[in-house]
C-alpha cells in the first residue's frame, strides 16, 4: 500500500470512532432532556 492509502485508511477508522462518540453523546443528551421534561411535568402537576 502507498503511504497515502495507509493514511486514508487510518483517517477513515478515526472518523468511524468519532461518529460513534458523537452518537453516544447525542443519546445521553436526549435521555437527559427526556428526564428533565418528565421532572418538569411532575412539578407542574403539583
Amino acid at each position: 500500500m502507498a503511504d497515502w492509502q495507509v493514511f486514508g485508511d487510518a483517517q477513515t477508522g478515526r472518523l468511524e470512532t468519532s461518529n460513534l462518540y458523537r452518537r453516544a453523546a447525542l443519546d445521553v443528551i436526549r435521555r437527559c432532556e427526556a428526564r428533565d421534561r418528565a421532572a418538569d411535568e411532575q412539578l407542574k402537576a403539583r
